[in-house]
């Protein structure tokens, strides 16, 4: 099939990523750290409850940048830099390597869009405010 409009191949990354079943909770917690060059979903832990799904196309410079965040949330204004507690983190990896196929932040998107529906997380909620 070749696709010919932004909207063909967003609807193909969206049948493709439904078709993929989602992982229970328990094999969410089994899966391995991200190593170097990783891009996919990752997940935040604490002890064994599930804080925050996220998507990364580089998993581990985004989680050293959430451990510098950890480290001096005081000082950060942004709702985006919001302090996360976590022990640990797992990551559902999409592509390895430091090249990156086309339209693979839209597939991230969706794949972390499933994962945030299906398990609710303390950080993931819209409506959470740390700071009351």
């Amino acid at each position: 099939m070749v696709l010919t409009t932004d909207t063909d191949w967003r609807e193909q990354v969206r049948q493709e990523i439904q078709a993929v079943p989602l992982l229970s909770i328990s094999a969410l917690r089994e899966l391995p750290e991200a190593e170097e060059f990783d891009c996919g979903v990752y997940f935040l832990w604490l002890a064994d409850q599930l804080q925050y799904i996220g998507k990364a196309t580089h998993i581990l410079e985004r989680l050293n940048y959430q451990h510098m965040v950890n480290r001096y949330h005081k000082f950060q204004q942004s709702r985006s830099a919001v302090h996360i507690p976590h022990d640990r983190h797992t990551a559902l990896v999409l592509e390895r390597g430091r090249i990156r196929s086309d339209h693979i932040d839209f597939r991230l998107q969706q794949v972390e869009r499933r994962y945030i529906d299906a398990y609710p997380t303390p950080f993931n909620n819209p409506t959470f405010s740390p700071f009351t």
